[in-house]
């Protein structure tokens, strides 16, 4: 009787047991994948030849009705995809809202393969969406690009995501917009310059928006020579206040490129 009032149930053993080993940080931060919401809807190669032995007739549409059905969606829709975690398409059209400042509600549209289309009532707001940015959801970085007919998420992807760039201790003799822009030129696609950078009244850093490819590895910084010297210039990639950190060959949207933050929104020695 004594050694069953000391014996220990299934149960306290397995709650004393460790319970396997902790995990990777990198994991921590990106968080356990989801199921799809989706069943797989790609057609392979080998299963599309045996289609058209069976599927010989091609449906066409007319011109107009095409046209039409374009017009719905051009000009004031963008696609979307979080580089990140999944971001619900429920969750960014209140976003665009309020950043934008919209007296409506943008129609959000679910796609397959965690893409989702983003519709507004104006290309006007459509434009500052793809101008503006960074768009950042429940901290996840989004890629936002405008809408394209005949785009089918998995066969292509959306990898254009704007973030702000800066240039810390840039000497004074490259402010001039031509080097500037020749400078930002070497990350990704100037699309803005800050008010405080274009009108001189900050001459510690230039700060630029970007667009970059969030499929491309990220440049650290750039080589600049003149007849009097040279340096080396990193690019500092900031969104919002958190800072890109990538690791050699890294990419976005790989599992190399994960957002952190510090006091001042910026992390010691990291550059993009």
């Amino acid at each position: 009787m004594a050694d069953e009032g000391k014996r220990t149930s299934k149960s306290d053993r397995s709650s004393l047991e460790p319970r396997g080993e902790a995990k990777p940080w990198v994991r921590a931060v990106q968080g356990q994948p989801r199921q799809p919401q989706w069943t797989e809807n790609r057609i392979s190669n080998e299963e599309l030849e045996e289609l058209r032995l069976f599927f010989t007739k091609v449906l066409e549409f007319p011109e107009d009705e095409m046209a039409a059905a374009w017009k719905q969606w051009e000009e004031i829709s963008v696609l979307v995809r979080s580089v990140g975690r999944r971001v619900p398409s429920a969750w960014m059209a209140p976003e665009f809202r309020d950043r934008r400042k919209l007296q409506y509600e943008p129609e959000a549209v679910a796609l397959s393969e965690d893409h989702h289309l983003i519709r507004f009532q104006s290309a006007a707001d459509c434009e500052g969406v793809l101008l503006g940015g960074p768009w950042f959801v429940a901290d996840q970085l989004l890629a936002v690009e405008p809408w394209v007919p005949g785009f089918v998420p998995g066969v292509k992807q959306v990898r254009r995501v704007v973030v702000w760039l800066r240039l810390p201790g840039l000497p004074m003799e490259f402010w001039s917009p031509g080097m500037r822009r020749a400078i930002v030129a070497e990350a990704g696609k100037p699309v803005a310059v800050d008010e405080f950078t274009n009108n001189h009244r900050k001459a510690g850093f230039a700060k630029f928006r970007v667009e970059l490819d969030a499929g491309e590895p990220l440049k650290p910084g750039v080589l600049i020579r003149s007849d009097r010297g040279s340096f080396a210039k990193r690019l500092h990639a900031k969104i919002s206040g958190h800072l890109l950190l990538v690791w050699p060959h890294g990419a976005c949207g790989r599992g190399l490129c994960l957002p952190v933050r510090d006091e001042e929104g910026w992390g010691p020695g990291a550059a993009t």
